[in-house]
């Protein structure tokens, strides 16, 4: 065992459950699809660099078995003497840039938005060159038709207040 593994399993708790790390077999790095405004430790990409570094989440290997879903990010400080923890829900999603499917550790098919599967059969769409289910299509296309509404809104009080 390393030094870091070490620190990690004294020092870190499930990103799922909540548990200490100490007993589990394996210390499983999660990808969250979430923008990770740290440095450490974070899943980025070297062939496209431009996108922002994605947050992790380090999960005891019960709850990989229960696929249970992580509920905080991790931050490593002082080389893992001390870490901050970051709620899932508060950090922002991945830009839609990605131009494969997402796979879990399973190689199943997984819905980059809600990272539900996408099992055969289910319907699914391209969005923005992202494979995304009947679910988030809907909630995407009403996203742009928002966004296109407000464009629209400010465009007519710009021109009825003279800020042309």
């Amino acid at each position: 065992m390393t030094a870091i593994e070490e620190r990690i399993r004294a020092y870190v708790w499930c990103g799922a459950c909540g548990r200490e790390l100490r007993d589990t077999g394996h210390l499983n790095f999660c990808v969250l699809y979430k923008v990770a405004t740290w440095s450490r430790p974070v899943c980025g990409n070297l062939i496209a660099p431009l996108l922002p570094s994605q947050a992790l989440a380090i999960v005891c290997d019960t709850c990989i078995t229960k696929r249970a879903p992580a509920k905080w990010a991790i931050e490593s400080l002082s080389d893992w003497r001390a870490v901050r923890y970051h709620p899932v829900e508060e950090l922002d999603d991945m830009p839609l840039r990605y131009p494969q499917p997402i796979v879990n550790i399973y190689g199943e098919l997984v819905c980059p938005k809600c990272h539900r599967l996408l099992r055969a059969g289910t319907k699914a769409e391209l969005s923005a060159g992202l494979l995304v289910c009947e679910r988030c299509q809907s909630a995407l296309q009403l996203s742009v038709q928002r966004a296109a509404l407000a464009n629209e809104i400010r465009s007519n009080y710009e021109t009825l207040s003279g800020k042309e």
